[in-house]
Order: structure tokens, then sequence, then C-alpha cells
């Protein structure tokens, strides 16, 4: 499951929304079998269907407001 180790590095900082599903994943990355396979494309799908959201913060100074923008 190299895959898992792939993903297991970027999600710590950049990708929190999948930090649990890949750690919950790693767990079977020694010993991989076919039932952990959709588990990992399921991941896979997430990222591919999210990769154009991003996290936007800005505004008038003491009028700051977090906002998240979709691209």
């Amino acid at each position: 499951m190299a895959y898992i180790s792939k993903l297991l590095d970027p999600t710590h900082v950049t990708r929190l929304d999948i930090l649990y599903a890949t750690v919950m994943m790693a767990q079977f990355a020694k010993n991989p079998s076919r039932e952990n396979w959709p588990g990992v494309k399921r991941i896979l799908r997430y990222l591919k269907g999210t990769i154009d959201f991003v996290l936007t913060c800005g505004g008038q100074r003491g009028n700051w407001k977090p906002e998240l923008a979709f691209s």
C-alpha cells in the first residue's frame, strides 16, 4: 500500500480533512488485503473531488472573517 505512505506526509500539514481516514488505512499498510483497497480508493476520489478547494483569509483590518472559497 504505497499510496498510504504517500498520503500520510501531506495530511499532517495541509490536508487535515483526510488525516483520520489515512491513519486508519495505514494500520493495514504492512499486510494489505483486497478489503482495504476500497478505502484507499475512496480517499483518492475525495482528493480528486476537492482539489480546487482553498482556504482564504482576508478582509479589512479589524474586520477579518475566515472564508472558504471554492475556485
